[in-house]
């Protein structure tokens, strides 16, 4: 079963069905067999809506799957039949994606030698809360600490 957020909600959809299920639990961290699902975060002030703990987080457009796409994208959870991964962006020379600094913004699609300068990269739970937490209350302490956490 797959799942997406649905606009301006927080709704789990039934993409065969296009009705919300359930509420999405971006919290907890034990999910049900065949659930799977994608959450995307970005900076607070450009998210489309918040999870139930206040994080900001992006929605797919239009056409498009998931939300990581989008420029404004930073981290990434994804979860597949109780699996759950934990992504940030990171540049092609190891620099974390920080929103705040104007520099990283104005190449967050850049592609050098048709290899994009930033993607995905897999981080530990402790990594990825303490970067999300940085994007949603903007401390730079948080993003020193997720660094760290790698």
């Amino acid at each position: 079963m797959k799942h997406t957020l649905n606009s301006n909600d927080v709704f789990v959809v039934d993409q065969e069905k296009n009705s919300p299920v359930t509420s999405v639990p971006f919290g907890k961290d034990q999910f049900e067999k065949d659930e799977e699902f994608d959450v995307t975060y970005c900076m607070k002030g450009y998210n489309d809506t918040v999870d139930e703990l206040g994080f900001p987080v992006l929605l797919p457009l239009r056409g498009e799957p998931t939300a990581s796409t989008r420029k404004e994208a930073c981290a990434r959870k994804t979860v597949k039949n109780t699996a759950v991964r934990y992504f940030v962006r990171i540049s092609n020379r190891g620099e974390w994606l920080n929103p705040l600094d104007r520099q990283f913004v104005n190449y967050t699609n850049k592609v050098q030698n048709n290899i994009p300068v930033w993607k995905f990269v897999q981080v530990s739970k402790t990594a990825f809360e303490a970067y999300i937490t940085f994007l949603k209350t903007q401390n730079p302490a948080f993003f020193s600490l997720a660094k760290r956490s790698i």
